[in-house]
């Protein structure tokens, strides 16, 4: 299992995931999967981002996540 913090500035970014839980502990925007699902994101909101998802993470507040994945 690996633990961590990530943070991401105020913008758009995209990325290809590995399997993760997270919880937001500060800011807002939305991540949405090329296959039609997102999550608003904001302050005490716990997603699932299944592997090899292509994810776009808009974000209009700065935003800290802590993020768990299985090795």
């Amino acid at each position: 299992m690996e633990v961590g913090v990530w943070e991401h500035s105020v913008g758009v970014s995209t990325d290809v995931e590995v399997e993760e839980v997270f919880v937001v502990l500060s800011g807002r925007g939305t991540v949405t999967c090329d296959s039609g699902g997102h999550i608003e994101l904001a302050p005490g909101v716990v997603g699932l981002l299944p592997m090899g998802a292509q994810t776009t993470w808009t974000v209009t507040e700065p935003l800290r996540k802590v993020w768990i994945t299985l090795s």
